[in-house]
């Protein structure tokens, strides 16, 4: 049984390598690349355990707009491209939204 789980031990790490490896590559993806899709879905999966709180899930949101801008930002800039464009305007709307939620006052001028 030690063996087992010493082998155990090592398997793991590696058989998740691929997948560190992925998830450090998109996250600088933007509109248009290939692993941007990718990202996208793992900020659904943390949005959905921000989702607990008003609060928690209007700052991931607010953090998420600006993500969005950045990201047009830089097709704009290099690709002479609009896309994602949509994606940001509708990510403001989602973060607007979630901000107006949050209970206390002094937090929602924060955001």
């Amino acid at each position: 049984m030690k063996q087992f789980l010493r082998s155990l031990s090592w398997v793991i790490p590696i058989a998740l390598l691929p997948f560190t490896f992925i998830t450090v590559l998109a996250q600088s993806a933007v509109p248009g690349d290939f692993f941007y899709g990718y990202k996208r879905g793992l900020e659904g999966v943390v949005l959905a355990g921000a989702s607990l709180h008003p609060t928690t899930r209007a700052m991931f949101r607010s953090n998420l707009a600006d993500r969005r801008f950045t990201e047009v930002e830089r097709v704009i800039l290099s690709k002479q491209d609009t896309t994602g464009l949509d994606e940001f305007i509708f990510s403001v709307a989602e973060a607007r939204e979630n901000i107006q939620k949050v209970p206390d006052r002094e937090t929602r001028l924060q955001l």
